[in-house]
């Protein structure tokens, strides 16, 4: 794996060791890509939307984004691979994040109470298996995005500089075949429980389950 931050952002600007930082405190991102190489990553893009970690399957009958980037000879670009870090279980149910007027996470049902005890229970599996630490769950994300095929690129997202060296210190080796069958097993349950509670946005709660 390497970096793969070619295009900035107008939050990002070079620093003084050729990486990327934040401007005033603006939230920026950087990437790391797959198996293939970063001369193959960006040939053509598929884009995600939403984490996938947590995205459900494709329908019945409808191409999995996957094996239709692979049928195009594309990349896949994953966004937010760490559910803007709900999959790192640094959030505590207990005592929710407090975010500022405007943030957009006030309107993502996944920061409420409830939702952040199906996703603490959740990583609970996983947390028995490889760790109890931030680190551990971030490599697990990291790599199951990583490892959904060999020319995939996930686009993290950051507020400190600093989280992009722990992102890439953490993101490790692969996963075994049998470790990533586990961990898709978990993560689906996951977002399974996380659908059934609630839509993604509480804007949109009225209108859906």
């Amino acid at each position: 794996m390497a970096r793969h931050d070619r295009r900035r952002t107008k939050s990002q600007v070079p620093s003084e060791s050729g990486g990327l930082t934040r401007h005033r405190g603006t939230p920026g991102f950087h990437g790391l890509h797959g198996r293939r190489g970063t001369s193959d990553v960006g040939k053509r893009i598929v884009g995600r939307k939403r984490a996938a970690t947590l995205t459900p399957p494709a329908a019945a009958g409808r191409p999995d984004v996957f094996a239709l980037a692979a049928s195009l000879d594309a990349s896949v670009l994953i966004n937010k691979p760490l559910a803007q870090g709900l999959l790192t279980g640094k959030y505590d149910p207990g005592h929710p994040p407090v975010f500022a007027s405007g943030d957009h996470r006030l309107r993502k049902a996944w920061f409420t109470p409830g939702a952040l005890k199906i996703i603490q229970d959740g990583l609970h599996p996983l947390r028995q298996r490889f760790g109890d630490t931030t680190a551990a769950l971030t490599r697990l994300a990291l790599q199951y995005c990583l490892q959904q095929a060999d020319n995939d690129a996930v686009l993290v997202g950051f507020t400190r500089p600093e989280q992009i060296t722990e992102n890439l210190t953490s993101a490790g080796i692969p996963l075994t075949a049998d470790e990533l069958g586990f961990v898709r097993d978990i993560l689906s349950r996951l977002q399974q429980r996380l659908d059934a509670h609630s839509e993604v946005f509480l804007d949109e709660k009225d209108g859906g389950r």
